[in-house]
């Protein structure tokens, strides 16, 4: 059987070789404080015994408080897009600020949003205009559904926000062949250069925002239990790093190593499970070091956008009480403790940056 004796020590010597052959974090984040973090925890964990007025409450319409969450979004996340491009070499597109959907992208919402009265359908609605950007300077309006870019027609249904986007994401001017309630209107506007990836908004309850290579989503768990905006420009500047520093291509290419590995070792012991084991062990074999490095270069985008960086160790201090498990248990991500100590030391050095006027730019290896 492939546990036998001599497969288990091979088995142990392999994960060495699987780790050797990984992707691995580039950037100099800072070394964890023992001291500070066990003291970090305990602090965490009295405020778990004391929580309260963790949650935004929105009132009124819920199409509004729907607006509401997205203009949030675009507000916050579009200066963090837009000032993070030195980060962001080799990396860019170019967007006009505008959060657009379809009624296939506000499940599970869709039975609301289909309301005739509110006009959302198969065609590329504006949900959020971020402030001073193209759009806005373009007199884009919420409700505004574009149906023509550059005098083509764009798609209709699950395809049309992308058609949108691809269409806008080129130097130079633009016209937008716009429909504003039954008036057709026509507006010029002029697409800038930002790091390459979407503002999203996601719906789902759950405290929890998520990158998958092109996109930021934000759920509205998370803009009904972040009351600062500090904070979520320190969660979009997050995602944002797991994008720019390419976290997601390296966990594939980290899968896809230690999966070779599991089928070398799958012939060896006759165990087919191996390669899929293997595979997940690449996976997860940085995870928490990927994490460490996104909260580390995050801030930084956040700082370039103007943001008080300062405060966004506090926001760990929240998640924790949200989830106390997480003061001890370390998976996939750091500890709270671990990720607010981090944080502030990274808050530190950007501040000490700033005080000598060097360029905000993470330190590596």
């Amino acid at each position: 059987m492939w546990w036998s004796r001599p497969s288990s020590a091979l088995l142990a010597l392999a994960l060495p070789l699987a780790l050797a052959a990984c992707s691995t974090p580039v950037a100099r984040v800072p070394d964890i404080d023992r001291d500070r973090a066990k003291a970090e925890a305990a602090v965490q964990a009295a405020a778990v015994t004391d929580r309260h007025g963790f949650y935004r409450h929105g009132a009124g319409n819920p199409i509004t408080r729907d607006l509401d969450e997205a203009a949030r979004i675009a507000a916050v996340g579009w200066p963090i897009l837009t000032s993070g491009t030195p980060l962001c070499s080799g990396h860019t597109a170019y967007q006009i600020g505008g959060l657009f959907e379809t009624i296939h992208d506000v499940k599970p919402l869709q039975n609301l949003w289909g309301d005739e009265s509110v006009g959302l359908d198969n065609e590329a609605m504006t949900m959020a205009v971020a402030p001073a950007s193209p759009a806005e300077r373009a007199g884009l309006k919420v409700g505004d559904v574009v149906l023509v870019v550059n005098g083509v027609t764009l798609v209709r249904g699950k395809g049309a926000v992308d058609e949108l986007y691809q269409a806008l994401d080129r130097p130079g001017p633009a016209s937008l062949g716009v429909l504003r309630g039954k008036d057709r209107l026509t507006l010029n506007v002029e697409p800038v250069q930002v790091c390459r990836s979407r503002l999203l908004h996601n719906r789902w309850s759950g405290v929890n925002a998520f990158a998958d290579g092109k996109a930021i989503a934000v759920t509205s768990g998370m803009i009904s239990f972040i009351t600062d905006d500090d904070h979520l420009a320190a969660v979009i500047g997050h995602e944002l790093a797991h994008n720019m520093m390419g976290h997601l291509e390296k966990q594939d290419e980290n899968g896809k190593a230690a999966g070779r590995l599991g089928t070398f070792l799958s012939a060896l012991t006759g165990a087919p499970e191996l390669e899929s084991h293997w595979t997940k062990v690449g996976e997860r074999a940085y995870s928490r070091a990927f994490e460490a490095e996104a909260d580390y270069v995050g801030l930084y985008f956040s700082a370039l956008a103007g943001y008080d960086v300062s405060k966004a160790p506090q926001f760990w201090r929240r998640m924790a009480v949200a989830n106390p498990l997480t003061i001890t248990h370390a998976s996939s991500h750091p500890t709270t403790p671990d990720r607010f100590v981090a944080l502030e030391d990274t808050a530190r050095e950007i501040a000490g940056k700033q005080a000598r006027g060097a360029a905000l730019v993470p330190e590596r290896k």
